[in-house]
C-alpha cells in the first residue's frame, strides 16, 4: 500500500465511507493517531454513542480533549456536552464559550440552553440571538421555546413564526398549538399544522384533530384522528372512538369520518 493511501487523510475518507461501525473505529483511530483532529472528533463520538465500542464518557472526553488542544471547535462543543451531561454547568459553559469563540454555532445554541437551565435568562438569550444572526434556525425556535416558558407569547410566536417560516418543522407545529385557541383558526394554526403534516411530522393529525375538536368541528377532528391511528399513534384510538360516538348520536352530524378531505 502506498504511502498516499495510508495516510492519516486518506483513512479518514475510508472511515467515513465504512459502513461497519467496528471497522470504521479501526480507521478512525489510524487517523487520530496520526494527528487528525476530526478522526480524534469521531473517535470519541464512537464512544460517547456507544457504537461498537461500550460506551464510555470518559475515554470520549480524552478523545476529544486531544481534538480541542488541536482548536478543533467541534471537540470544544463536545466537551461541553459531556460537562452539562454530567450537571457540572461551570465547566459546560467555560468549554461551550471556547467552542463558540472559535465559530462554532451549535456552540452558542447550548451555551444558551445551559444558561436557561442554570436561571441566567438574560444571557441565554444574548447566546440564542447570536446563533440566530449566524443563521440558525435552531436557535429561532429554541428561543421561542425559551420565551414560551416564561409567558412571553408575543416574543415566542414571533420567533417561532420566523423559524416556521424558515422550514423549521417543530416551529410550525409550536406555532401552531400556540394558535390554536385564537379566533381565525383555519388562517392560522390550521395553516401551520397542516404544514406540519405535509412535512411528514409524526403527531400532527392528532395536534389537527384536537384542533378541530376544540372549535367542535368534529367530523373533521375524526377524520384527522384517523389519520393519527394510521400514523401509529395510540392516544388517537380512544379519540376516534370518541368521535365516532358522538357523531352517531348527533343526528345533523355527518359520519363520513373516513373521508380524507380536510
Amino acid at each position: 500500500m502506498s504511502d498516499k493511501i495510508d495516510s492519516p487523510e486518506m483513512l479518514l475518507q475510508i472511515a467515513r465511507r465504512t459502513a461497519d461501525k467496528t471497522l470504521a473505529l479501526k480507521y478512525y483511530l489510524q487517523a487520530a493517531e496520526g494527528g487528525l483532529s476530526p478522526a480524534m472528533v469521531a473517535v470519541g463520538n464512537i464512544y460517547l454513542e456507544g457504537e461498537a465500542v461500550a460506551k464510555d464518557d470518559a475515554v470520549a472526553l480524552d478523545w476529544f480533549k486531544k481534538a480541542a488542544a488541536l482548536g478543533n471547535p467541534v471537540a470544544m462543543n463536545n466537551i461541553g456536552y459531556i460537562y452539562e451531561q454530567r450537571d457540572d454547568n461551570e465547566l459546560a459553559v467555560k468549554w461551550y464559550t471556547k467552542a463558540a469563540k472559535n465559530g462554532d454555532t451549535v456552540a452558542l445554541r447550548n451555551l444558551a440552553f445551559t444558561y436557561a437551565k442554570i436561571g441566567e435568562l438574560d444571557k441565554a438569550v444574548t447566546n440564542y440571538k447570536k446563533a440566530i444572526e449566524r443563521g440558525d434556525v435552531e436557535a429561532m425556535n429554541d428561543l421561542g421555546d425559551l420565551y414560551f416558558e416564561n409567558e412571553d407569547y408575543e416574543e415566542a410566536e414571533d420567533y417561532y413564526m420566523q423559524a416556521a417560516k424558515l422550514g423549521h418543522v417543530e416551529a410550525m407545529v409550536n406555532l401552531g398549538q400556540m394558535l390554536i385557541y385564537g379566533e381565525d383558526f383555519l388562517g392560522d394554526s390550521y395553516y401551520w399544522l397542516k404544514k406540519a403534516f405535509d412535512k411528514g411530522h409524526e403527531y400532527a393529525p392528532m395536534l389537527l384533530g384536537e384542533l378541530f375538536e376544540e372549535h367542535r368541528k368534529y367530523r373533521k377532528a375524526a377524520r384527522w384522528y384517523k389519520r393519527a391511528v394510521d400514523f401509529g399513534i395510540s392516544d388517537a384510538n380512544k379519540k376516534l372512538r370518541e368521535m365516532k360516538a358522538y357523531l352517531k348520536k348527533n343526528e345533523n352530524a355527518d359520519c363520513k369520518i373516513l373521508s380524507t378531505d380536510d
